[in-house]
């Protein structure tokens, strides 16, 4: 969550772009999970927030950085916390951590925590040595002040313990024109 809005019981949050979109059934949903989805309709993204699940509105993204803004109403937003995107980078080494949902394994009652390490930005993406999947895109990439630093738009395949993400510029510029 990075912005609420309490008088329109609003949430706003960011996450891949890449997850934005509604999958085709079935090729889109073969490729991202390696199986085939037990119905045949279109995949629909839904937030989940203090174990109740909200459908989103998509309210921007951009392919190219792979971030997508959302909002979700939620009569609980009073109990939401904004997180901040870092005023810096980490130094390469310094732990990160995400919460993210691999596999799609997730439920009210956990939360899958992993750790890892910051490995640096080029001008296009940023680097970090967490294990990831699919089902963890979208997750926030955090520092050990719990401020945002990227998002997990990819793992390597075959190697899924190094992710990338946009840079902390391209966030606050993708923001800056959508929030």
């Amino acid at each position: 969550i990075i912005k609420k809005d309490t008088k329109n019981n609003t949430l706003y949050a960011v996450t891949a772009a890449h997850w934005c979109k509604e999958m085709a059934y079935p090729d889109d949903y073969l490729y991202q999970y390696n199986s085939v989805p037990p119905v045949e309709p279109k995949i629909k993204n839904y937030a989940s927030f203090l174990g109740k699940t909200y459908p989103i509105n998509i309210v921007a993204y951009d392919e190219y950085s792979d971030i997508c803004l959302i909002n979700f109403k939620s009569k609980y937003t009073y109990k939401a916390k904004n997180i901040s995107i870092a005023k810096d980078n980490p130094l390469i080494g310094e732990k990160v951590y995400v919460q993210s949902a691999p596999l799609g394994i997730h439920d009210p009652n956990m939360r899958n925590n992993f750790e890892g390490r910051y490995s640096g930005c080029n001008s296009t993406e940023c680097s970090f040595t967490i294990p990831a999947t699919f089902g963890s895109s979208g997750s926030a990439v955090i520092n050990e002040n719990g401020e945002i630093i990227s998002i997990v738009s990819a793992s390597v395949i075959g190697f899924p313990y190094i992710i990338l993400g946009p840079t902390r510029e391209q966030l606050l510029e993708f923001l800056g024109k959508h929030l």
